[in-house]
């Protein structure tokens, strides 16, 4: 993100790629790491959330919240931040 005018981090990365993410994850069961410091986690999850909404046909936020909290129980939504 510093080598350029406008900031890019790994929230606007994970929106551009909605679509795929949706696919990825909740059809073909994927699993989702997140390494590195803390502050981006909120981001993400609202990104990944978003994208379940928008692209992979879960009705709310809601929702969208409790399967990644039923991927964290599953080993498939990981976070390991610092």
């Amino acid at each position: 993100s510093r080598d350029q005018k406008e900031k890019v981090y790994i929230q606007h990365k994970l929106q551009a790629d909605g679509a795929m993410l949706a696919e990825m994850l909740l059809r073909r069961k994927g699993h989702f790491y997140l390494c590195g410091p803390t502050w981006p986690v909120p981001d993400v999850q609202a990104a990944l959330v978003a994208a379940f909404v928008q692209h992979g046909g879960v009705a709310n936020e809601a929702a969208a919240e409790e399967i990644l909290e039923e991927m964290k129980e599953e080993g498939r939504y990981v976070l390991e931040v610092y």
